[in-house]
């Protein structure tokens, strides 16, 4: 029996079960990197036309990742068909920072630092990037926006043309002393960014953090993607005061947890204003445990089914 036809799991058990409220259909996208997994390990050596194929079994688009070696490739070589490029509406930089294997077998997680050193380039190079934004130029006249690091704001060469984000961290706010909201326009200014992309595990600060609470609304109004993060086992331990894995939990259950932190976030960013693409950065392996899925490896078509009980759950919270 399918995922989505589980008793547990049922789409179609919490679809239409109230009346939706009138408002703009959210939007979703699914982030490559969190499509990779010991589930799903030929994923790196397809072309982006197998992510697109899974994003779209999910009713979603595609958050572009360098991923390396078959994307990387195809973007390099400029071999990107045009469907491909469509389904792409934002890009994010790599995450890893160790620049040997050695760094990587040292990492507390050495599980994701060794993958993440051998699937994506070092997070300071944004060569693959780069040439997607240009390309995506060129052929379709769109400018796409790429998350960055704040140390990478100046990276991107097609600066001129591609709207750059940045996820709001604590760090961030109490070392550029950012305190208001002309604070926060002076913040993203001074160091090249165009927006922020509100991340549901590193920038739940600003919602749940008494000293950050009052610039909230101030920074939806400055975002221009949301990440769905959830899932992720080593949050507390990487020192984040939240249940990861519990969110995703809460947001897949049935019936969902409407009065969860995480459902409360979600509303609390629709009811500002926000109006584009919620990015899914929740692992198919995460979803896979989560849904008590026992294949040892997920086919396109599974991990699409996956992300299709992520996203009609997500809408549902949204929609309410």
């Amino acid at each position: 029996m399918g995922v989505e036809h589980s008793p547990e799991y049922s789409i179609h058990g919490r679809m239409d079960t109230e009346p939706r409220l009138s408002r703009e259909e959210p939007q979703f996208a699914i982030a490559m990197a969190a499509m990779l997994g010991p589930k799903t390990a030929y994923l790196p050596f397809c072309e982006v036309g197998t992510y697109r194929h899974i994003a779209e079994c999910a009713g979603a688009k595609l958050d572009f990742w360098p991923v390396q070696p078959t994307p990387s490739l195809q973007v390099a070589w400029g071999r990107l068909f045009w469907e491909d490029r469509a389904a792409i509406v934002s890009a994010s930089g790599s995450f890893r920072s160790e620049r040997s294997l050695q760094d990587a077998w040292r990492h507390p997680n050495r599980a994701l630092a060794v993958a993440g050193y051998f699937l994506f380039p070092h997070r300071d190079n944004y060569n693959t990037v780069d040439l997607l934004t240009r390309q995506i130029r060129r052929h379709d006249g769109r400018r796409l926006p790429v998350v960055q690091y704040p140390e990478t704001s100046r990276e991107i060469r097609d600066e001129i043309l591609t709207p750059r984000l940045v996820q709001p961290t604590p760090e961030e706010f109490i070392r550029q002393r950012v305190k208001s909201a002309e604070d926060l326009d002076r913040y993203l200014t001074t160091n090249g960014f165009d927006g922020f992309c509100f991340d549901t595990l590193h920038s739940r600060f600003l919602f749940t953090d008494l000293t950050f609470r009052h610039l909230f609304r101030e920074v939806i109004k400055r975002t221009k993607l949301v990440h769905l993060s959830l899932g992720r086992t080593d949050a507390q331990r990487q020192g984040y005061p939240v249940d990861n894995k519990k969110d995703l939990t809460d947001v897949l259950s049935a019936p969902i947890n409407q009065n969860s932190q995480i459902s409360r976030l979600l509303r609390e960013i629709r009811d500002t204003g926000f109006n584009s693409f919620y990015v899914f950065e929740v692992t198919a392996d995460s979803l896979s445990e989560a849904t008590h899925h026992k294949s040892r490896l997920l086919r396109p078509e599974q991990v699409g089914s996956l992300y299709l009980m992520l996203h009609s759950s997500a809408d549902h919270i949204l929609s309410r």
